[in-house]
């Protein structure tokens, strides 16, 4: 029994270098997986940020034609616009992000042009179509704040958008003052525009969101994973460049991992006395990738000598 227990305690055993490769193999995944929850929560800034931009815009033009009893003759219908609406939000709720950005038939940027001929097409006075215009214009401007609030102390589209921000507030006191007077303007001279410039702005701040989510979550995973990256993370993080951050990561990701094979290179020759051949024999390595190793060891200072063994 002694020596059957023997037998399995060996059979068992694990070294420190093996114990070291699970580490390290573990540690990458963890990595990985932070990586991909960066991306994910960068998709799903960007596909609530389009859900709500058409589905708000959509709901306002419904209530003006269901108040004023029209029966706008567009296709596809306003009952299918709004179908179509409530199944992107159903997605936003499943978290299925991808599915809203990506679906062939269904996706924000598949319903907003339909909407816009819905807005075309409303057989209203020029002013009641400007406050409507406009009443979309507020609640997109809503969600552009919140969005600006995302970025960081240092990332410079939050000055830039802030600037566009108050042409936009500037050109709406202008819209107003025109809608007190008897002479109203043209929605599609003056309110539609508007709406096309705050919906456009309302897209890029998404954009602008969703890469400083991108920094944020990198970060952290950097900063978790005491991982050390040739860049000033906490700038990085406050300028929202999660592209840095990426290349640094996979940088410090990708010597991490050639150093980790160098080393496991490294213990199956000596557990097989430095024989080449038979380390080649016994594992995936090829004679000729172990040489190739052996030389960048040997150029390193890594190799104390090389003996060699001629056959007869």
């Amino acid at each position: 029994m002694d020596r059957e227990l023997d037998d399995l305690n060996k059979k068992l055993e694990v070294s420190e270098q093996d114990i070291r490769t699970a580490e390290q193999t573990a540690r990458r995944v963890t990595t990985l997986a932070g990586v991909i929850d960066a991306f994910r929560e960068r998709q799903r800034t960007i596909a609530e940020a389009a859900t709500e931009r058409v589905c708000t815009t959509l709901s306002i033009i419904a209530d003006q034609i269901q108040e004023n009893g029209l029966s706008p003759d567009t296709s596809p219908s306003l009952d299918t616009l709004q179908q179509q609406c409530s199944m992107l939000e159903t997605l936003i709720e499943n978290e299925r992000y991808a599915q809203v950005l990506q679906h062939d038939r269904v996706s924000p940027r598949s319903i907003e042009p339909r909407i816009r001929e819905l807005d075309e097409s409303l057989p209203i006075p020029e002013r009641t179509h400007a406050r409507v215009h406009l009443d979309i214009v507020s609640k997109l401007l809503d969600g552009i704040h919140e969005s600006l609030a995302m970025l960081g102390e240092e990332n410079d589209d939050r000055m830039a958008y802030r600037d566009d921000l108050e042409e936009i507030k500037s050109e709406i006191d202008e819209v107003e003052e025109r809608l007190q007077s008897d002479n109203v303007p043209s929605p599609e001279q003056t309110t539609r525009p508007l709406l096309d410039d705050c919906l456009r702005m309302s897209d890029l701040v998404a954009q602008a969101a969703a890469d400083q989510r991108l920094a944020d979550t990198l970060a952290e995973t950097i900063q978790e994973g005491d991982f050390i990256v040739d860049c000033d993370v906490a700038a990085c993080k406050k300028a929202g460049d999660g592209e840095k951050l990426l290349d640094e990561l996979g940088n410090e990701i990708t010597s991490k991992a050639e150093l980790s094979e160098a080393k496991r290179l490294e213990q199956l020759l000596v557990e097989h006395d430095g024989s080449v051949v038979r380390t080649a024999e016994a594992t995936d390595y090829t004679v000729d990738a172990i040489i190739e190793e052996l030389s960048q060891l040997y150029q390193a200072g890594n190799v104390a000598d090389v003996h060699v063994e001629f056959g007869k």
